[in-house]
Protein backbone atom coordinates (compact mmCIF):
# COMPACT_ATOMS: atom_id res chain seq x y z
CA UNK A 1 0.00 0.00 0.00
CA UNK A 2 2.54 2.32 0.83
CA UNK A 3 4.17 1.89 -2.64
CA UNK A 4 0.96 2.83 -4.08
CA UNK A 5 0.67 5.80 -2.37
CA UNK A 6 4.27 6.93 -3.36
CA UNK A 7 3.46 6.82 -6.77
CA UNK A 8 0.80 9.92 -6.29
CA UNK A 9 2.89 12.50 -7.43
CA UNK A 10 1.09 15.95 -7.47
CA UNK A 11 0.26 17.81 -4.06
CA UNK A 12 -2.28 20.26 -6.83
CA UNK A 13 -4.39 17.12 -7.29
CA UNK A 14 -5.56 16.75 -3.65
CA UNK A 15 -8.90 16.27 -3.40
CA UNK A 16 -11.06 19.38 -2.02
CA UNK A 17 -12.83 17.35 0.05
CA UNK A 18 -10.61 14.69 2.00
CA UNK A 19 -11.21 11.17 2.07
CA UNK A 20 -12.04 8.95 4.99
CA UNK A 21 -9.26 6.96 6.25
CA UNK A 22 -10.50 3.54 4.60
CA UNK A 23 -11.06 4.92 1.37
CA UNK A 24 -7.55 6.90 1.36
CA UNK A 25 -4.95 3.90 -1.06
CA UNK A 26 -8.09 5.42 -3.89
CA UNK A 27 -6.55 9.24 -3.27
CA UNK A 28 -3.84 8.93 -6.26
CA UNK A 29 -6.90 8.42 -8.58
CA UNK A 30 -9.46 11.01 -7.90
CA UNK A 31 -10.03 14.51 -8.33
CA UNK A 32 -8.61 13.66 -11.92
CA UNK A 33 -9.38 12.97 -15.76
CA UNK A 34 -8.22 10.48 -17.68
CA UNK A 35 -7.83 9.20 -21.51
CA UNK A 36 -7.52 5.20 -22.21
CA UNK A 37 -6.55 3.88 -25.06
CA UNK A 38 -6.18 -0.27 -25.49
CA UNK A 39 -3.11 -2.10 -25.56
CA UNK A 40 -3.93 -3.80 -28.85
CA UNK A 41 -3.09 -1.01 -31.42
CA UNK A 42 -5.79 -2.26 -33.23
CA UNK A 43 -8.37 -0.52 -31.06
CA UNK A 44 -8.49 2.85 -31.31
CA UNK A 45 -11.28 4.01 -29.38
CA UNK A 46 -10.56 6.23 -26.45
CA UNK A 47 -12.23 5.66 -23.42
CA UNK A 48 -12.74 9.17 -20.58
CA UNK A 49 -12.27 8.35 -17.10
CA UNK A 50 -13.07 10.78 -14.22
CA UNK A 51 -12.91 10.02 -10.45
CA UNK A 52 -14.44 12.59 -8.29
CA UNK A 53 -14.62 12.54 -4.21
CA UNK A 54 -18.74 13.09 -2.76
CA UNK A 55 -20.56 12.84 0.18
CA UNK A 56 -17.88 14.52 2.15
CA UNK A 57 -15.30 11.91 1.22
CA UNK A 58 -17.46 9.25 1.95
CA UNK A 59 -17.88 7.89 -1.32
CA UNK A 60 -15.59 8.03 -4.95
CA UNK A 61 -17.94 8.44 -8.02
CA UNK A 62 -16.16 7.73 -11.30
CA UNK A 63 -17.90 8.44 -14.51
CA UNK A 64 -16.57 6.44 -17.90
CA UNK A 65 -17.68 7.21 -21.30
CA UNK A 66 -16.77 6.00 -24.80
CA UNK A 67 -18.11 7.99 -27.48
CA UNK A 68 -16.68 5.73 -30.09
CA UNK A 69 -18.67 2.38 -28.93
CA UNK A 70 -22.36 3.73 -29.39
CA UNK A 71 -21.83 6.72 -26.64
CA UNK A 72 -21.34 4.06 -23.97
CA UNK A 73 -21.46 5.37 -20.08
CA UNK A 74 -20.96 4.32 -16.67
CA UNK A 75 -20.92 5.46 -13.17
CA UNK A 76 -18.96 3.59 -10.00
CA UNK A 77 -19.69 4.44 -7.15
CA UNK A 78 -16.79 3.53 -4.23
CA UNK A 79 -17.62 3.28 -0.44
CA UNK A 80 -16.46 1.60 2.45
CA UNK A 81 -18.33 -1.31 3.57
CA UNK A 82 -18.24 -1.91 7.56
CA UNK A 83 -19.97 -4.95 7.44
CA UNK A 84 -17.05 -6.44 4.90
CA UNK A 85 -14.57 -3.97 6.28
CA UNK A 86 -13.51 -3.38 2.33
CA UNK A 87 -13.80 -0.87 -0.22
CA UNK A 88 -16.95 -2.13 -2.00
CA UNK A 89 -17.81 -0.62 -5.49
CA UNK A 90 -21.15 -0.97 -7.90
CA UNK A 91 -21.15 0.09 -11.27
CA UNK A 92 -24.14 0.85 -13.75
CA UNK A 93 -23.56 0.81 -17.56
CA UNK A 94 -26.09 2.36 -19.90
CA UNK A 95 -26.35 -1.02 -21.63
CA UNK A 96 -27.63 -2.13 -18.53
CA UNK A 97 -25.02 -4.28 -16.84
CA UNK A 98 -24.71 -4.28 -13.27
CA UNK A 99 -21.36 -5.42 -11.82
CA UNK A 100 -20.58 -5.33 -7.69
CA UNK A 101 -17.65 -6.20 -5.53
CA UNK A 102 -14.94 -5.38 -3.72
CA UNK A 103 -11.19 -3.77 -4.04
CA UNK A 104 -8.49 -4.50 -2.23
CA UNK A 105 -4.89 -3.87 -2.35
CA UNK A 106 -1.53 -6.00 -2.92
CA UNK A 107 1.69 -5.29 -3.28
CA UNK A 108 0.84 -1.59 -4.15
CA UNK A 109 -1.76 -3.20 -6.88
CA UNK A 110 -5.71 -2.29 -6.79
CA UNK A 111 -7.39 -5.98 -7.27
CA UNK A 112 -11.15 -5.37 -8.26
CA UNK A 113 -13.21 -9.05 -7.81
CA UNK A 114 -17.11 -8.90 -8.42
CA UNK A 115 -19.86 -10.31 -10.07
CA UNK A 116 -21.50 -9.12 -13.40
CA UNK A 117 -25.08 -9.28 -13.74
CA UNK A 118 -26.45 -9.36 -17.14
CA UNK A 119 -29.58 -7.30 -18.51
CA UNK A 120 -30.90 -11.35 -19.22
CA UNK A 121 -30.21 -12.35 -15.58
CA UNK A 122 -26.79 -14.12 -15.94
CA UNK A 123 -24.00 -13.66 -13.92
CA UNK A 124 -20.32 -14.12 -14.22
CA UNK A 125 -17.39 -13.34 -12.05
CA UNK A 126 -15.28 -10.27 -12.52
CA UNK A 127 -11.50 -9.64 -11.27
CA UNK A 128 -9.21 -6.99 -12.63
CA UNK A 129 -5.76 -5.17 -11.51
CA UNK A 130 -5.22 -1.67 -11.72
CA UNK A 131 -1.94 -0.54 -10.88
CA UNK A 132 0.87 2.64 -11.91
CA UNK A 133 3.42 2.26 -14.68
CA UNK A 134 6.83 3.77 -13.77
CA UNK A 135 5.65 6.62 -16.62
CA UNK A 136 2.84 7.53 -13.86
CA UNK A 137 -0.35 6.00 -16.50
CA UNK A 138 -2.79 4.23 -14.88
CA UNK A 139 -2.95 0.65 -16.35
CA UNK A 140 -6.07 -1.66 -16.17
CA UNK A 141 -5.73 -5.14 -16.44
CA UNK A 142 -8.91 -7.63 -17.24
CA UNK A 143 -10.06 -9.10 -20.01
CA UNK A 144 -8.13 -6.23 -21.70
CA UNK A 145 -5.50 -3.59 -20.70
CA UNK A 146 -6.12 -0.28 -21.01
CA UNK A 147 -3.59 2.12 -20.55
CA UNK A 148 -4.72 5.35 -18.87
CA UNK A 149 -3.01 9.00 -19.37
CA UNK A 150 -3.71 11.91 -17.49
CA UNK A 151 -6.16 14.25 -19.08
Amino acid sequence: MIAFALLYCSAGQIAAQDLIPELEVLKPIVNQEWIGRFENPEETMEIYLKLEVILKGSAIRQTQNIQEAEDFRSETLYYWDPEAKAIAYIRITNNRYLFKGFVRVSDAVLVYEGVRYSPDGSSSNTRSERYFDTEGNWIEKGGHTIIYKRK
